[in-house]
């Protein structure tokens, strides 16, 4: 009967550890927002007008899920207007989204799981001879976990980037802003920043140049086993020793 109650303590503690996970949660958002593009006229006495010209724009967005098959994976490509890319399963969701102005993705875990959420926006562009461009906006970052545990993570960052893309040259002209979030602890945290970022061409001839806007989102909750059923199963282990040294002690005698 002791064997059987022992191997019944074990059992149930095994169990929980395998089969209760922890109640964690944690969210993940990033988002680049009050976009807005400006120029300036660097030599405004030549009586040329400064000059922008988009040619085209597009973006990519990825929601993914992680399952115990992988990481399922939603993905959408802008063309016009916006666009928006949703995953869930189970108490795990993530989104990504383009919007006119706003580059977001975002991401949350509810028991356990984790996400992956990325938006991408580019820009095929035209700037002209002596011409000065300027975008502004605002980055928000921020990760939050409920509870603690050592296995988790969350982060956001945002990254922007302008470049030359002359056929041929490589690239003489970048420019580019970064910010990033991270944290495996409990409690939140987070970045607000106000951007400024310039890109000129101070040539005697238009630029070709492209722009690319990108936020991304992560996180993950892993199952792990309560203090309560450590406890449990220490006990048991605890238990199984005393009576090995019994049998043994009794054998001996």
């Amino acid at each position: 009967m002791k064997r059987l109650a022992t191997i019944a303590v074990l059992g149930a503690a095994l169990t929980a550890a395998f089969a209760s996970p922890a109640a964690h949660a944690a969210t993940s958002v990033a988002t680049l927002s009050g976009l807005h593009v400006a120029i300036i006229d660097l030599t405004p006495d030549d009586g040329v007008a400064p000059s922008l010209t988009f040619m085209s724009t597009g973006g990519l967005v990825s929601a993914g899920v992680g399952t115990a098959g992988g990481m399922d994976t939603v993905t959408d490509f802008l063309r016009s207007g916006n666009v928006t890319a949703h995953n869930a399963i189970g108490g795990t969701a993530s989104v990504a989204a383009l919007y006119e102005g706003q580059v977001q993705a975002m991401g949350s875990v509810g028991n356990y799981g984790d996400f992956i959420s990325q938006s991408w926006l580019y820009s095929n562009f035209t700037l002209g001879a002596n011409t000065q461009l300027v975008l502004t906006g605002h980055a928000s970052l921020g990760t939050d976990f409920a509870a603690g545990n050592p296995n988790n993570v969350g982060s956001a960052s945002v990254y922007i980037e302008i470049v030359d893309d002359q056929d041929g040259g490589g690239i003489s002209l970048m420019e580019t802003y970064s910010n990033e979030v991270t944290s495996y602890t409990a409690g939140p945290v987070g970045a607000n920043d106000d951007f400024t970022l310039t890109f000129t061409n101070a040539s005697a001839n238009a630029l070709l140049a492209r722009m690319t806007l990108s936020a991304h989102a992560e996180g993950l909750v892993s199952a792990v086993p309560e203090p309560s059923t450590w406890l449990m199963l220490g006990a048991g282990l605890a238990l199984t020793g005393t009576l090995a040294r019994r049998r043994r002690a009794q054998q001996a005698n």
